[in-house]
């Protein structure tokens, strides 16, 4: 009897350690996320400029301002900065995946969060109910819609739908 009330303290300290890890992990993997998401967006403004110059450099050439040699250059700069979004994209699935795995996507059920804002020194608790992956990409293309329509708002001053 006393043995087995030494082993409920060494289960309990596993336990805990096994908790502390997973929310290690999931931190990591959340930060990960966020990370991926900004250099995704970046890699995409980067995309947008070189198409920018891409167009900039292919109408000098047609006046004969600039060489084909330059327009080559430019045009191979895009393919490789498209090359580079591609890159991102498949690394930010690999991170959303990650985090996936860690929360079992338990989708439509309750999920406790513990986190920590290491600057304030603050503790607490969120619980989230996770959506499947088909989900939050319906999720996701209605934030496009939402974002592409007010941006089409502010350019045309409300002339254009």
């Amino acid at each position: 009897q006393a043995a087995a009330r030494a082993i409920i303290p060494v289960e309990e300290a596993d336990l805990e350690y096994q908790f502390q890890t997973v929310r290690k992990n999931l931190a990591q993997a959340l930060f990960k996320a966020v990370l991926a998401d900004e250099m995704l967006a970046l890699s995409q403004q980067d995309l947008a400029w070189v198409q920018t110059l891409v167009s900039a450099v292919e109408q000098r050439y047609a006046v004969g301002d600039a060489s084909q040699v330059d327009v080559l250059r430019v045009q191979n700069e895009r393919s490789r900065r498209a090359e580079q979004v591609r890159n991102e994209e498949n690394e930010r699935e690999a991170a959303y995946a990650s985090v996936n795995r860690l929360l079992n996507r338990k989708s439509g059920k309750n999920t406790l969060l513990s986190l920590y804002n290491p600057e304030t020194k603050q503790r607490w608790e969120e619980t989230t109910k996770p959506i499947t992956l088909g989900d939050e990409q319906g999720l996701m293309y209605k934030r496009w819609v939402a974002n592409n329509r007010k941006k089409v708002e502010e350019l045309s001053g409300g002339k254009v739908g």
